[in-house]
């Protein structure tokens, strides 16, 4: 079963290459001449086929992004518990010591 993923792979893995045909649909040329140099690279990125490997990047970074948040969290709950361990150890030794 595809999932939105792999549909997205498709479509940015269609670049168009030097020996290859396609059709381009009408106003697409106007809209190259036209464009401004931002856009005529996301055109020649799409082309070679470099979108494909942006979007994996940029997923990537978002998952390591949320990875460094969570260890953030982590390491946020592993102090508090050290303070309340701080706090609580020295009554469980007077209790545990034999009279």
């Amino acid at each position: 079963m595809l999932n939105v993923k792999d549909i997205t792979d498709i479509f940015l893995g269609t670049g168009l290459g030097p020996r290859s045909y396609s059709i381009i649909e009408q106003g697409m040329i106007s809209r190259f001449i036209e464009a401004k140099p931002e856009d005529l690279r996301v055109f020649f990125e799409e082309a070679a086929g470099v979108s494909k490997y942006k979007e994996r990047r940029k997923e990537t970074e978002q998952r390591m992004n949320h990875t460094r948040e969570n260890l953030g969290r982590l390491d946020e709950v592993r102090n508090e518990l050290s303070k309340q361990l701080d706090i609580a150890f020295p009554d469980c030794v007077k209790y545990k010591s034999p009279p």
